[in-house]
């Protein structure tokens, strides 16, 4: 698990839920599921007051992560799209935390084909920063070989940050302490630094 990366999403169908699994599988990160005080349950009244939300551009108080933000590198973000709009859980998130954000990465999840990058515009405004990865998957695309290339193209725009932001790796000394990867050792037998 990378302590540096945190994946933070709401879901309200379970379709942005399981796009954010797979992420989590592939990234190996800390993550959260934002739970707003309001319910947004499926339910038809649930879905009416959804889209109410959305288009009067609401900030739902949110029930508190448990996590600093200003603690991670990269904070991914990601939601539903509501009338053409982020999920107004989503909304309050980048909003309340916009001064926190180091490096932020964004995915929505759609009923459409349509919507998704005018949101990620959003995301970036409410967040007041640009992210370093995006992604859109509608809905006919979040099984199969379709998710999988979804994906993998996420994290290949997240490569060179993944990359910088990879937790030193951990190996055993003779001493059974663990030494981190490329730290300085003294051995006792010839008392020379080597690289380990």
């Amino acid at each position: 698990m990378n302590p540096k990366i945190l994946l933070i999403y709401y879901s309200r169908s379970g379709n942005t839920r399981a796009l954010a699994g797979k992420l989590i599988e592939k990234i190996g990160c800390d993550w959260v599921e934002l739970r707003p005080e309001a319910s947004f349950h499926r339910r038809v009244t649930g879905y009416l007051k959804a889209i109410g939300h959305s288009l009067l551009k609401r900030t739902p108080k949110l029930q508190n992560t448990g996590k600093k933000i200003a603690s991670y590198e990269l904070v991914i973000i990601g939601g539903p799209l509501w009338a053409g709009r982020i999920a107004s859980p989503v909304r309050t998130f980048l909003r309340e935390n916009r001064n926190e954000f180091k490096k932020v990465a964004f995915f929505v999840t759609q009923g459409g084909t349509s919507g998704g990058e005018r949101v990620l515009r959003q995301m970036e405004l409410d967040a007041g920063t640009s992210p370093v990865a995006s992604l859109v998957v509608s809905e006919r695309n979040l099984k199969g070989q379709p998710l999988k290339n979804a994906v993998q193209g996420f994290l290949d725009q997240l490569k060179d940050t993944l990359l910088k932001l990879k937790p030193p790796a951990i190996e055993p000394s003779k001493g059974g302490k663990p030494v981190a990867g490329g730290a300085k050792k003294i051995t006792a037998s010839s008392g020379h630094e080597t690289r380990t």
